[in-house]
């Protein structure tokens, strides 16, 4: 009976948490809005539209989320992309993973060119049966749009076979 594995990318595949919270801390900044890097942090993992909710009020969020989301994305690829480390033994874990018959799966709050940029980074391309991304959901994580999309298509794989693997921890 074959089994599946839903890998979450950021801070789980690779190490990029910081990154993405200095990319928002600095994106916030130009809007005029301070927030901590730590409470940024914190937060990290969630899709832009609920991250933005998590520090400004309804109203401002709708007043900002589109730019903000734009500005905290140009940020991170143009100044710390190139930062990202993929954590140790990555590609060797999926070839495993694939020699037992496991799907894999990568499901993320992010957008789907960075999926087709961290596959790479990750030396990955070609080991994956599914990439899941905000672009395909209506509500980003932590709400469980990502996982339910993973298993309608992993039609066939029971609930009780597949695991989720990532790192949020949200305060």
């Amino acid at each position: 009976m074959r089994k599946a594995v839903i890998f979450d990318i950021d801070g789980t595949l690779v190490d990029s948490v910081d990154l993405h919270a200095e990319s928002w801390r600095e994106a916030f900044s130009e809007v005029g809005q301070q927030v901590r890097f730590l409470d940024l942090r914190s937060q990290i993992g969630k899709g832009a539209d609920m991250l933005i909710r998590s520090f400004l009020g309804e109203e401002e969020a709708k007043q900002w989320e589109k730019k903000l989301a734009k500005r905290q994305e140009e940020i991170f690829k143009k100044r710390h992309f190139r930062l990202v480390r993929p954590f140790a033994c990555v590609p060797e874990l999926f070839r495993q993973l694939r020699k037992k018959r496991w799907a894999l799966v990568l499901g993320t709050s992010g957008k789907k060119d960075a999926v087709v940029r961290y596959k790479k980074l990750l030396q990955i391309e070609g080991l994956t049966d599914l990439e899941i991304s905000a672009d395909d959901v209506q509500r980003s994580k932590p709400h469980p749009d990502i996982f339910e999309f993973a298993l309608k298509k992993l039609d066939g794989i029971g609930t009780d076979r597949i695991l989720a693997v990532g790192a949020e921890l949200y305060q």
